[in-house]
């Protein structure tokens, strides 16, 4: 018996410009299913540049958060249908 399920990987980026280029400071990752809770997962990629821009790192992580539970309350209203 086939059973499947729905969801959605999201993906982010925390970067800063250096010289004109972007460079990545954190990696953000959630896969959302349509029923349950949410794997998120953060890393960083460069500690030295992590530091030197904490506040703006934080606020990237809260803001791909709010995404993340943006997603899960469309599917609740989807299912409510």
């Amino acid at each position: 018996m086939l059973k499947t399920t729905k969801q959605i990987t999201l993906s982010g980026i925390s970067s800063i410009a250096i010289n004109g280029q972007e460079t990545q400071i954190a990696v953000m990752s959630a896969t959302i299913p349509m029923t349950g809770m949410p794997q998120i997962t953060k890393g960083i990629q460069n500690q030295e540049l992590f530091q030197a821009n904490k506040d703006a790192v934080i606020a990237d992580f809260a803001a791909f958060d709010e995404k993340v539970y943006e997603i899960m309350a469309s599917f609740i209203q989807e299912e409510s249908k």
